[in-house]
């Protein structure tokens, strides 16, 4: 049995990415995302967090971490014994 570890902390992350992405789309921002915050759904070390004022990147980032945690889902789903 392969013990698994991860707690979905890249998709997590990726909504991170996604929420500021969003926010700098719809110009909600008073600061810009260089200068903002850690937010307190980030799942690792702050220094780790690591925006960019420019929205598209962190749109691009959310998604390559969203993709990250669907394929390692499904690697997991693979690696598993069947049920039948």
């Amino acid at each position: 049995m392969m013990l698994d570890t991860a707690r979905g902390e890249l998709a997590l992350a990726g909504a991170c990415y996604a929420v500021l992405g969003s926010a700098q789309s719809s110009h909600k921002l008073e600061v810009p995302a260089s200068q903002m915050d850690t937010p307190p759904q980030w799942p690792w070390e702050k220094n780790w967090w690591k925006p960019s004022d420019d929205k598209i990147r962190n749109l691009v980032k959310a998604g390559a971490l969203i993709a990250a945690e669907i394929d390692r889902l499904q690697r997991k789903a693979l690696a598993e014994p069947s049920n039948a």
